[in-house]
């Protein structure tokens, strides 16, 4: 069995969370994409919860013509997940809006396989952020 900092490698390890990748891919001919999101599912309670990008030279730099686009994607993930906290069907909404993609890309945004934690969801987060999103 081998576990490293965020992945489950053996089924038989109690899973505590889920993960995904949220990357912005502006120009698909190009196939250059940049990290803007990390969603993180709870397995128990299935809590979604997730960190987007914050610091938005970095998208205007990576893409001057359509940033605008990106930004506004995380702005609708971050009121999908703060109207789940408030209600069930709102919930439904979140966990369709950012998790229920299966390894796709629609439009400029491409979502990674679901992946395996033995880690608890809140720490998991703050790892998984200070890499891929490197803020």
């Amino acid at each position: 069995m081998e576990i490293n900092a965020y992945k489950v490698k053996d089924k038989d390890v109690l899973q505590r969370s889920q993960y995904r990748i949220i990357r912005f891919v502006p120009d698909c001919m190009a196939g250059e994409r940049i990290n803007i999101g990390v969603v993180v599912r709870d397995c128990e309670t299935g809590q979604l919860t997730a960190r987007f990008i914050t610091n938005r030279r970095r998208l205007v730099a990576f893409a001057p013509d359509n940033h605008r686009a990106a930004t506004g994607f995380i702005a609708t993930c971050a009121r999908a997940l703060t109207a789940a906290d408030r209600g069930e069907s709102c919930a439904i909404y979140a966990y369709q809006t950012i998790w229920a993609h299966r390894n796709e890309t629609h439009d400029l945004f491409e979502f990674s396989d679901v992946e395996k934690s033995a880690q608890p969801a809140e720490p998991l987060l703050c790892r998984l952020a200070a890499h891929y999103l490197r803020e």
